[in-house]
């Protein structure tokens, strides 16, 4: 492990590099839904504020923040753990009562957002969660060159699936919002940690990272270009989530890479970031909370847009980052009153059930250890 690695590593072992990239994938995805969901994106008052394709390149240029997340998952490895799922599962059960009472107050009827806050990434998580130690038992046993052909077949057929489900105008399966694109790019980044073992240059990583502009170009052009020749305007200002494309996973994975092995952030960034890392998950379920009760996100952008001469862009930056700063500051404060409630009660009874569960699914595993 190089030297920039270990100097990056906190007291606790996590990587503060890693925790910086956390904050900023948050920061991206409450930047992408603070125009997805305010009044300049698609279908809102104020559509027409942003040009049509601005709107376009804007949305999808960002949507390599989900599978940053997972990517990171997949090269540190998902550990079941019993205390982690039941914290995981409690952030979803508050935020899911605060969302409750923010749709009561809200535009958007109470019927069609009764569900559990997360969405489809939180759901989609758990079952990850469950399935990652036979996936990484999985990788694990299988030799470099087995475990590349086996690779290309299987993110081949994803990608060939999810082009002809597009093609037909039906997802299926193979919907970006789904389990198994969370499990493409999870496996896809264990397979890169067990081929690259060893720290990649930084300028083949960096040409490596030409795949997402590229891709995403050619994506974009493929939407703008029928209204270019038509003459018409660009109806549809975003593109659909592309989140099992290869071009979006990849450069995740890669990104995922330069933050651990190469860029150098100040010591009060990391210190910053390390501080409020663990409230990311808490943030992207409260700005869920936020977004769905559509009313919070769009009066603050309609009142800059009225009552000021700030351009969309930046009222849409400024509403991203106060709803990051308060979700934050309210997760922090939530967090620790929580942790301060239940891990006497709760902790020791979990670590138990833990260790109860580690020794059942290591010897269901020797059988098959790795070859």
């Amino acid at each position: 492990m190089s030297a920039l690695v270990e100097a990056a590593r906190n007291g606790r072992g996590r990587n503060q590099n890693i925790e910086a990239l956390r904050c900023l994938l948050m920061f991206c995805i409450v930047l992408s839904h603070s125009y997805v969901h305010g009044i300049f994106g698609v279908g809102h008052e104020h559509e027409d504020a942003l040009n049509a394709w601005w709107g376009l390149v804007f949305s999808s240029f960002m949507v390599w923040h989900v599978d940053g997340f997972v990517a990171i998952s997949g090269w540190f490895g998902l550990r079941f753990s019993w205390r982690k799922f039941v914290s995981f599962c409690s952030l979803m059960g508050f935020y899911s009562l605060v969302s409750l009472v923010v749709v009561a107050f809200s535009d958007v009827p109470l019927s069609g957002n009764a569900r559990l806050t997360g969405g489809w990434f939180g759901s989609a998580f758990l079952v990850l969660m469950l399935t990652a130690p036979l996936i990484n038992a999985a990788i694990d046993r299988l030799s470099k060159g087995a475990l590349l052909r086996s690779w290309f077949l299987y993110a081949g057929g994803m990608f060939a699936g999810t082009i002809a489900m597009r093609m037909s105008a039906a997802d299926g399966g193979f919907s970006s919002y789904s389990y198994l694109t969370l499990a493409l790019v999870y496996v896809s980044a264990r397979v890169a940690r067990k081929l690259f073992s060893q720290p990649i240059k930084c300028k083949a990583l960096l040409w490596g990272s030409i795949v997402f502009p590229l891709g995403t170009l050619v994506c974009v052009l493929q939407r703008i270009l029928p209204s270019l020749l038509a003459g018409t305007k660009c109806e549809v200002p975003q593109l659909d989530a592309m989140y099992n494309y290869p071009h979006v996973y990849l450069f995740a994975i890669i990104l995922v890479l330069l933050f651990l092995w190469h860029i150098k952030l100040p010591e009060w960034l990391k210190r910053i970031c390390n501080t409020i890392a663990p409230s990311m998950f808490g943030v992207y379920l409260l700005s869920d909370v936020i977004f769905r009760g559509r009313e919070i996100i769009r009066i603050q952008e309609f009142w800059l847009f009225n009552n000021t001469s700030f351009s969309p862009l930046f009222i849409i930056v400024a509403c991203a980052v106060s709803t990051f700063c308060f979700c934050t500051l309210f997760d922090l404060v939530f967090r620790r009153t929580l942790v301060r409630v239940i891990a006497p009660i709760a902790y020791p009874a979990l670590n138990r059930l833990d260790l109860l569960w580690e020794t059942a699914f290591n010897n269901i595993k020797e059988p098959f250890g790795e070859r």
